[in-house]
């Protein structure tokens, strides 16, 4: 059997992700905690003030990433923001789910993305 022929070195092109292929369209990151905030107030899903919910969720993402010493997952982060507002944790998952279909709604290629990762 022949030996496989070396292909020499390797060229690897890595990107970050947010804001140099893709952005959300609420300019400032944090702001679409706000957003969140609002939209699950609107659903009838949060108890409190939507202000104290965004500031409950940044708080506890920080201090889990802290703790941890790795970014905190968005489900972790739900769960320690309902036991701290005393919420059942049926709620921690609704808010993680509405979450999730922000970002999908709110994330948007920038322009000229496909094009940068084309040409790597």
């Amino acid at each position: 059997m022949p030996e496989p022929t070396d292909p020499g070195p390797r060229r690897i092109r890595s990107f970050d992700v947010f804001d140099t292929l893709l952005t959300r369209r609420v300019g400032d990151p944090e702001a679409l905690l706000d957003v969140l905030a609002a939209r699950l107030d609107e659903q009838g899903l949060l108890t409190g003030a939507p202000a104290g919910f965004a500031a409950a969720r940044r708080r506890y993402e920080a201090e889990l990433t802290r703790l941890t010493g790795r970014h905190a997952p968005l489900r972790e982060v739900h769960a320690a923001v309902a036991a701290a507002l005393n919420e059942p944790p049926e709620r921690a998952q609704a808010w993680a789910a509405e979450e999730e279909r922000l970002e999908r709604e709110l994330t948007v290629p920038l322009p000229g993305a496909h094009d940068l990762v084309e040409a790597a």
